[in-house]
């Protein structure tokens, strides 16, 4: 859940008008960053999901930094930037390896998806109060 107090706080400087343009930009760019950490993970890109995890962390993080949402791509984020990071040092992952590690990233994600339709909720209804 958005803590709606340091949201109005943080955006309170904004006209009005902008707060529901930024609030669009995510509804807009969510079910596609979705689609592509999804696709990442099911074709086990490492690096295109450490760049996909960390935009998407960026752009949660202009809303909400306690909740789950951006509690979990940045462990996402993380988690993709150590393995790529391993991997550039010559980490090699032998199948097996690769396999539980991205069932993991889709456990992880699974769990992302459904905190981020609740920071969709809480958004919404904070872009409703914006637009009275």
């Amino acid at each position: 859940m958005i803590n709606r107090e340091k949201f109005r706080e943080q955006y309170s400087y904004f006209d009005k008008e902008v707060v529901v343009q930024i609030i669009g930009i995510l509804e807009d760019e969510y079910p596609v960053r979705i689609e592509t950490l999804s696709e990442t993970i099911r074709n086990k890109q490492i690096p295109e999901l450490r760049k996909a995890a960390h935009a998407f962390k960026g752009m949660i993080g202009n809303f909400d930094l306690e909740g789950d949402s951006y509690r979990l791509i940045k462990d996402i984020d993380f988690k993709a930037h150590q393995l790529d990071d391993e991997i550039e040092k010559g980490r090699i992952l032998s199948e097996n390896e690769k396999n539980q590690i991205f069932e993991a990233f889709s456990s992880m994600l699974a769990s992302f998806k459904i905190a981020m339709k609740q920071l969709m909720i809480d958004l919404n209804e904070i872009k409703s109060e914006y637009l009275d």
